[in-house]
């Protein structure tokens, strides 16, 4: 009970619907005083779902020639109820012949699985140890980010001009 020219907290638990859209609740609070004197007051109640966006598979190329070019494919999926904005998706690493590939994916309504494909090359023997980085919008507007790394074996590339490599059929009877 508050007196004159007091300030009183009082703090309710609400839960709501499963199925609520995220957006803003209003509700009014009525207060009646000793004298018996009612008031009201409306409030607005931001409702946000939980984000659950994440990164579901990779397929990497385990190994690769050099000179070869393999492909990255990264499968992502909205499993909230509240859109994904200005997701963009991007690769980076060592070892990487073409880094920085970056593709703009839109937004990803809820419920939906997508995928963003790269390709990757190698600029020397040796390992690739790489990333992609899914950057977006959260329901708030915050900027958030997904990682995921991968990394590949690169071997020496086929040499055409190798003798060994030749077919003998293929060899001129000049002798």
């Amino acid at each position: 009970i508050a007196t004159a020219n007091t300030t009183q907290t009082i703090r309710y638990k609400m839960l709501t619907d499963a199925t609520i859209e995220p957006g803003s609740v209003s509700i009014t609070v009525d207060v009646t005083s000793k004298e018996g004197e009612p008031s009201n007051s409306p409030i607005s109640i931001p409702v946000i779902q939980p984000e659950r966006f994440e990164i579901t598979g990779m397929e990497a190329p385990e190994t690769m020639m050099l000179g070869e070019e393999g492909y990255l494919a990264v499968v992502f999926v909205n499993k909230g109820k509240s859109v994904i904005n200005n997701l963009s998706a991007e690769i980076q690493g060592d070892n990487l012949a073409n880094p920085g590939q970056s593709q703009f994916l839109g937004n990803i309504q809820p419920g939906t699985e997508n995928s963003v494909d790269f390709s990757v090359m190698a600029e020397q023997e040796g390992n690739i140890n790489g990333k992609v980085i899914l950057t977006y919008e959260d329901a708030k507007g915050n900027q958030k980010t997904l990682e995921k790394e991968f990394s590949c074996m690169v071997e020496p590339g086929m040499d055409m001009m190798d003798p060994g490599m030749m077919d003998p059929g293929m060899m001129d009877d000049a002798y």
